[in-house]
């Protein structure tokens, strides 16, 4: 929160992956110049083609009070871990080396994922990159190790978080090596909850962004920013502010959340 004001910024959002156990912190580490969003991040899947592709929805003031929300949250977690236990205990049974003790340590306060594994292949020596790890002879989709996701769908997730008065915004639509959706898809999401897409984050090609802009402008979408910062000081890490959003469009947010109200400055 200190290094959010040090960038510049009035208001934040922490939308921390299928966890809020992070904003009573946040709350209490709020410096008297910034305003703090409560929010969430869910990922879920949708349809494309007869596939099951991932999308990540942040659910913007949100009642972190809320049980189905939380209920929600709590599935997810605990099918991340069983997923990530599954791929370890497959690579454990040709590499006693790779542990799930070895994998969770990577993952400190935290759910162990895929990108624990990969990692903890890397520190072992059984891969050389990461780029090798996440190869179809690892952990690749559809690969030796892999182990599908299981993720609700898209209109469960979007209903879940406006019932907790939420705002849901479709995170990062044109990252790269992810799924593209077209207009109508993205109005049928719209039809079933959506509220808006993260146009100005890194993620998005900076080319793909104005036409994320006339897309939201056709549906009447609120369009946001965001960094994806995950408050790093390393060299490369993306800085907060990377991305913002306009006060305009900060408005509509506030005006279509009813969940709660953002955590303001002191005075």
């Amino acid at each position: 929160m200190g290094r959010a004001v040090r960038a510049g910024a009035t208001v934040i959002a922490l939308a921390d992956r299928t966890t809020i156990d992070g904003i009573d912190g946040a709350r209490r580490a709020l410096p008297a110049e910034l305003t703090l969003i409560p929010a969430v991040t869910v990922p879920c899947a949708v349809m494309v083609a007869d596939q099951e592709r991932t999308l990540e929805l942040r659910g913007y003031l949100i009642n972190v009070e809320d049980r189905p929300l939380l209920d929600l949250l709590a599935d997810a977690r605990r099918h991340r871990e069983q997923r990530a236990q599954k791929m370890v205990s497959y690579l454990g049974a040709e590499y006693p080396v790779l542990t799930w003790h070895r994998v969770a340590q990577l993952a400190p306060g935290g759910v162990p994922g895929r990108p624990h594994i990969a990692r903890a292949l890397v520190q072992t020596g059984l891969v050389t990159s990461l780029r090798e790890a996440y190869s179809p002879q690892w952990l690749g989709n559809g690969g030796r190790y892999f182990e599908p996701k299981r993720q609700p769908p898209a209109d469960q997730v979007l209903a879940v978080i406006r019932a907790a008065g939420g705002v849901p915004i479709l995170a990062r639509p044109r990252r790269r090596h992810h799924v593209q959706l077209t207009v109508s898809q993205l109005a049928t999401l719209q039809a079933a909850g959506l509220a808006g897409l993260e146009v100005d984050h890194p993620s998005n090609p900076r080319p793909a962004r104005e036409a994320l802009r006339r897309i939201a402008a056709h549906l009447d979408l609120i369009v946001t920013g965001g960094s994806g910062s995950r408050g790093q000081l390393t060299s490369n890490a993306i800085p907060i502010g990377a991305g913002t959003t306009s006060r305009a469009m900060y408005e509509r947010l506030l005006t279509a959340a009813s969940g709660t109200q953002p955590n303001a400055p002191r005075r």
